[in-house]
C-alpha cells in the first residue's frame, strides 16, 4: 500500500490550502465531541449513548454543526471533522479551500 507524500499533496489541483483546526470554528466542547464521534462513523443513536444525552440533543448539535461548518449533510460534516481533527486542508472537501457556504460539492 502506497502512502501519499507531502510532495504529491502539493500537486493536487487546488488553488489554496486552508488548514483549519477544530478551534477555528465556534463549536462548543460538546459539539466537538459530537463531530468527532460522527467522523468516526457513529449513528446519532450511538453518539447519544456514548455522550449520555438524548438523540434529540444530538440532532440539535448536528444542526448547529452543519450551520457552523456550512455543511449540507452528515457526510460533508464528517469529512470536515476529519480535516479539522487531523489538520488536513479543507479544500480536500470543497475543491477550492473555502467552507461550503451552502454549495454542494457538484457546484465546485
Amino acid at each position: 500500500m502506497s502512502t501519499i507524500s507531502e510532495k504529491s499533496l502539493n500537486t493536487l489541483p487546488f488553488t489554496r490550502s486552508l488548514v483549519h483546526t477544530e478551534d477555528t470554528y465556534s463549536l462548543t466542547r460538546q459539539q466537538k465531541r459530537v463531530l468527532r464521534l460522527l467522523s468516526e462513523g457513529n449513528s446519532n443513536k450511538v453518539i447519544a449513548a456514548r455522550l449520555k444525552i438524548s438523540e434529540a440533543t444530538v440532532k440539535a448539535h448536528m444542526s448547529e454543526i452543519f450551520r457552523t461548518l456550512n455543511c449540507q449533510n452528515r457526510t460533508q460534516a464528517a469529512l470536515m471533522g476529519l480535516c479539522l481533527r487531523f489538520g488536513l486542508p479543507v479544500n480536500i472537501i470543497t475543491g477550492d479551500g473555502e467552507p461550503m457556504n451552502g454549495k454542494s460539492l457538484s457546484d465546485h
